[in-house]
């Protein structure tokens, strides 16, 4: 049900996203000329979609946000899986599991704390500042790599920007993890903020799409966008990429915030050892 929710929040968000697919001069000058008038527009429809976001961000943010935290946090209490624990055999096993219980029970009965009170704030966030649940591919080395320290790796050389690229379909996520049978998808809330298809876009910055992500990124930024909406031809979907000119270096942003990832291979949600990273109270 929420799934379905949340898809029909992100196509009334946009209802006129299917003509947008393909670059229509006439389109670009009359969204040119009559700004005010998609502005208005969208304004009736974020009033409209208040209840939707709101009943989204609850499910989101505090059920499935504070379901899997509480799983991987009980499972580091009793079945510690951090640092050399997960090495140790036999009765070093017991008695480093013993020592450190007081120690273990503190440290995630506050993380589990703070990860609550992040979902109950993020629920009136969510609910102003529409966000969307979205999907990332990738391989399951880097999804360790994103989930721990909360920080995500801004790729270079991208087709449509350089920045963090999401998806609204999994079947999406699941082409850049390497298809089933590899890779993960990193299930996250995404506040995509002021978003620009491209298609609106001046003819110079719309030709750089697929040679030269930087000057997207560059140009995007300079008017005060802050996600590019993309339609890729070839492979008949929608990407959004949030821009970021930090080619090649890690970043963290409140706009991803990771709710799970799960294990393409076995349709598993994947354990994050020590629970993933804070969204807010790092």
């Amino acid at each position: 049900m929420f799934a379905l929710l949340n898809q029909l929040q992100y196509g009334l968000w946009k209802p006129w996203r299917p003509l947008t697919k393909k670059r229509n001069e006439t389109l670009y000058k009359l969204y040119k000329w009559f700004w005010a008038l998609p502005w208005l527009i969208r304004s009736a429809l974020y009033i409209l979609l208040t209840p939707i976001r709101f009943l989204n961000a609850v499910y989101f943010n505090v059920w499935v946000h504070g379901l899997w935290s509480l799983r991987d946090h009980l499972s580091e209490i009793f079945n510690p899986k951090l640092r050399g624990m997960r090495h140790m055999k036999g009765l070093k096993y017991g008695f480093f599991w013993l020592f450190g219980l007081p120690l273990r029970l503190v440290r995630h009965l506050f993380a589990g704390g703070a990860q609550l009170l992040e979902g109950l704030i993020f629920v009136i966030v969510d609910t102003v500042a529409p966000a969307l649940t979205m999907y990332h591919g990738t391989a399951r080395e880097s999804s360790i790599a994103i989930t721990k320290p909360g920080q995500w790796l801004v790729g270079s050389g991208n087709f449509a920007g350089s920045g963090i690229y999401f998806a609204i379909d999994k079947k999406v996520a699941e082409h850049y993890a390497g298809g089933r049978g590899a890779g993960v998808l990193v299930c996250a809330r995404v506040t995509l903020g002021a978003v620009i298809n491209l298609n609106y876009a001046p003819r110079d910055i719309y030709q750089s799409t697929k040679s030269s992500g930087d000057q997207i990124t560059k140009w995007g930024q300079s008017q005060k966008y802050t996600t590019v909406e993309w339609w890729r031809q070839d492979s008949g979907w929608w990407e959004y990429c949030l821009l970021n000119q930090r080619n090649g270096r890690p970043v963290k942003t409140w706009r991803i915030r990771i709710l799970y990832v799960q294990n393409l291979a076995t349709g598993k949600k994947e354990r994050i050892w020590g629970g993933k990273a804070l969204w807010v109270f790092r």
